[in-house]
C-alpha cells in the first residue's frame, strides 16, 4: 500500500474510531503524530500535458519564423530569441510564485523557456558565427536549469538540469577524450539536496541513473576502460548502502525504496556479467602503469576507483550500527540476510584485481556464481515464508538466467546439460509446492 494512501486511511479510521467511543481524542491525534501527514500529490498530468503544449507552441512559433530565418535581420533574430525567454520565463514564473492554482502550468512555461534558453545557445552560435567547444553549451544549458531549479524551487528543472550536466559529461567524454570532474559534483552536491528538500523520487531516479552513466563516463576517459566496471560496481554498491541507511534509520524511507530498486537491479546485472568466466577475466584484470604515469591519472584512480569502494564499504558499516540498534525481530525485516553479499561481491572484486599474475577465468567467476545462488535461494525462500509470489517469480526467475549461462558455456555433455534441466525444474516444482503448501496452511489458520 502507499504510504500517503495508509496515512489518509489512517486519519480517516482514527476519526471515526474517536466518533464511536473506541480512543479518545488525545489517543488519536498521538496515533496521527506517529506519521507525517500526506503530501499533495503534484499534479503531473497538468504539468506534462501543459508542458507539452507550451513546447508544440513554442515550436510553430519556430517553425514560423524558420520560413523568413535567413533573410531576417541579425538584431531581429536576437530579438526574437530574448523575446520569447523573457515571455516564457516571466510569465512562468509570475504564475508559479503568484497563483497557486496556476502553478503547475506556470512551470510547464518555465520548462519550455528552459528547452527556449538551450535552442537559443546554438541559435545565436549560428547568427554570430560563434566556433565554440560544443559541449559547453550544454554545461551552461544545465547551470540555466540549475538555476530555476532552487530559484522557484522546480522538480522539473532540476531534472532537466541533472540530465544536461550527464549529456556534457558523455560528449566531453565521447568525442574529445576529456574527463569533466565537475560532472559529479554538480549532479550530487547540487542537485540531491534539492532532491531531498523537495521529497522527490522521480528526480533522485534521475540522478542515480544520470550518475552511473557519468562515473562510467569520467573513469574511462581519466584512467583507463579496465577501471569502470569496478568503479560502476562500488558505486552502485554504495547507493544499495545509502538506501539500507535508509531503510534501517526509518528516515525518509520512500527514498530507501528509489536507491534499493535502482541500485539492486543493476548490481544483478553486473554480478550476471561477473559470472561468466572470459567476463570476469577481462572485467577484473588490472594492470597498474609501471612508468610513464602522471599525477593525474593517480589522482583519478584514487577518486574513481579506490574512494567509491571504500566509502560504500563505509556505509554498510553504518548499516551494521543501525541495525544492532533494532530489535533482532526487525532487523530481517529492514535488511535482509543476502543484501550482506553485496559488499561481499565488491570486496570479492576488488580482491581478485589485487591478484598478481594471471587468474584463471573460472576462479575470477566461481565466487559471482556463488554470489547469485545465494541471492537465488535467499529470495525464494524468503519468498515463501512471507508468501510473497513476487520474490518467488523474480528467484525463479533469476535461477532460469544462471542456469541457461551456465548449461550454455560450461557443460558440453548432453547429460550433464540434462541433468541441469532436471536439477531446476526440480528445484522451481519444490518451490511452486512450498508456496502452495505455506499459502493453504494460512488460510486453514485464518
Amino acid at each position: 500500500m502507499d504510504i500517503n494512501r495508509a496515512v489518509r486511511w489512517l486519519r480517516t479510521e482514527s476519526a471515526r474510531w474517536v466518533k464511536e467511543g473506541l480512543i479518545q481524542e488525545e489517543q488519536a491525534q498521538a496515533i496521527q503524530a506517529l506519521y507525517p501527514a500526506p503530501q499533495a500529490a503534484r499534479p503531473w498530468a497538468v504539468i506534462i500535458f501543459s508542458g507539452l503544449g507550451a513546447v508544440i507552441v513554442g515550436l510553430g512559433v519556430i517553425l514560423l519564423f524558420a520560413y523568413n530565418w535567413a533573410a531576417m535581420p541579425k538584431a531581429a533574430k536576437l530579438g526574437m530569441i530574448l523575446t520569447a525567454l523573457i515571455a516564457l520565463h516571466g510569465s512562468g514564473i509570475y504564475l508559479f510564485l503568484r497563483h497557486p492554482r496556476m502553478k503547475a502550468v506556470g512551470e510547464s512555461l518555465t520548462v519550455a523557456g528552459t528547452m527556449f534558453f538551450g535552442g537559443g545557445i546554438w541559435l545565436i552560435a549560428q547568427i554570430y558565427h560563434i566556433q565554440e567547444h560544443f559541449p559547453t553549451a550544454f554545461l551552461i544549458w544545465g547551470f540555466g536549469a540549475l538555476l530555476l531549479a532552487w530559484a522557484l524551487p522546480s522538480v522539473f528543472q532540476g531534472v532537466m538540469a541533472a540530465a544536461l550536466f550527464a549529456v556534457w559529461a558523455g560528449t566531453e567524454a565521447a568525442e574529445f577524450n576529456a574527463a569533466t570532474h565537475l560532472a559529479l559534483p554538480l549532479l550530487f552536491g547540487a542537485l540531491l539536496p534539492l532532491a531531498y528538500r523537495e521529497r522527490s523520487r522521480v528526480l533522485l531516479a534521475v540522478l542515480l541513473v544520470g550518475g552511473g552513466f557519468t562515473v562510467a563516463f569520467v573513469t574511462g576517459v581519466a584512467t583507463n576502460e579496465k577501471t569502470i566496471f569496478i568503479s560502476l560496481l562500488a558505486y552502485v554498491v554504495l547507493a544499495a548502502g545509502v538506501g539500507a541507511v535508509h531503510r534501517t534509520s526509518g528516515k525518509a524511507p520512500e527514498f530507501g525504496k528509489v536507491y534499493h530498486v535502482l541500485a539492486i537491479t543493476t548490481y544483478m546485472i553486473l554480478v550476471y556479467i561477473l559470472s561468466f568466466g572470459d567476463a570476469a577475466e577481462e572485467l577484473l584484470e588490472m594492470r597498474l602503469p609501471t612508468a610513464g604515469a602522471t599525477m593525474a591519472y593517480w589522482g583519478a584512480l584514487a577518486a574513481y576507483w579506490i574512494t567509491p569502494g571504500i566509502a560504500a564499504l563505509g556505509v554498510w558499516v553504518v548499516v551494521l550500527a543501525l541495525l544492532l540498534r533494532l530489535p533482532p525481530a526487525e532487523r530481517e525485516d529492514r535488511v535482509p540476510v543476502d543484501l550482506w553479499l553485496v559488499p561481499g561481491a565488491l570486496l570479492a572484486a576488488y580482491a581478485l584485481t589485487a591478484v598478481p599474475g594471471h587468474v584463471d577465468e573460472w576462479v575470477a567467476a566461481g565466487p559471482f556464481n556463488l554470489i547469485l545462488l545465494a541471492h537465488i535461494a535467499s529470495l525464494m525462500a524468503r519468498g515463501v515464508k512471507k508468501h510473497a509470489v513476487s520474490k518467488v517469480a523474480y528467484g525463479a526467475i533469476l535461477l532460469v538466467f544462471v542456469a541457461g549461462a551456465r548449461y550454455v558455456d560450461l557443460l558440453q555433455s548432453l547429460v550433464a546439460r540434462g541433468l541441469v534441466f532436471l536439477l531446476v525444474g526440480g528445484a522451481l516444482f519444490a518451490e511452486g509446492i512450498c508456496y502452495a503448501r505455506g499459502s493453504r496452511l494460512d488460510e486453514e489458520g485464518e
